[in-house]
């Protein structure tokens, strides 16, 4: 299964965490980032974007909810609103996500933007990882259970109201930074550093070695 990573600005770390959770039709809250750098840039160009994509806006500050049209869209910043995508086929999160207990708010998710798989290069994320599969994966997770009803999870993903689960048996996720592979037939396989990472370990490599060297000839 082919998945979508963070951009190089903002790289899907390597980590490993178990998923103990799932929520099918999730909401999407975009964290202060995501709404400086990306959203409010785009509702100020096009003040219809929170309407046509479905967000509610909550006022920081109160709790309350509150209609777009009220909102000065120009001197607002994301200190004062938080924006919540419900759940629909315009949520970023797609159908399903699988939270993981992190501090960068790093999790699994289906994707409104399927398109997106086909392109080679597929680093094009804010740091979540997008599944090509979510649906074959939700039923992965929900095998490994003795005590979830599969057709009630189909159900619930045919449907559209918000759904939250949480699985006893859970499964443990890593994620990797590789350049070279060997693949199931022995043959090497290499990709692009998407985020540098052989770049600046080559440096630093060189520069261990030069002040080795360098140390080697001042003593003696």
């Amino acid at each position: 299964m082919n998945v979508i990573v963070g951009k190089p600005d903002r790289a899907t770390p390597e980590f490993n965490h178990k998923i103990s959770q799932f929520v099918v039709n999730p909401t999407w809250t975009p964290t202060y980032k995501i709404l400086s750098k990306d959203l409010l840039p785009k509702i100020r160009n096009n003040p219809d974007y929170v309407n046509e994509g479905n967000y509610t806006v909550i006022d920081r500050h109160t709790g309350n909810e509150m209609r777009a049209e009220e909102v000065d869209w120009n001197n607002v910043t994301a200190s004062d609103i938080r924006l919540v995508q419900n759940a629909g086929s315009s949520n970023a999160l797609g159908k399903v996500k699988f939270p993981l207990p992190n501090n960068d708010s790093i999790y699994l998710h289906d994707t409104s933007k399927p398109y997106l798989f086909s392109r080679a290069n597929r680093a094009l994320s804010s740091g979540c990882i997008r599944l090509q599969k979510p649906k074959a994966f939700l039923d992965f997770v929900v095998a490994m259970q003795n005590d979830i009803n599969k057709k009630t999870v189909d159900e619930w993903y045919s449907g559209t109201d918000n759904k939250y689960m949480s699985v006893r048996r859970t499964v443990p996720i890593y994620t990797t930074y590789l350049t070279a592979w060997v693949n199931e037939h022995g043959h090497a396989e290499f990709y692009n550093d998407i985020y540098k990472k052989d770049e600046r370990m080559e440096y630093a490599f060189n520069k261990a070695t030069q002040d080795i060297f360098t140390t080697q000839l001042a003593a003696r």
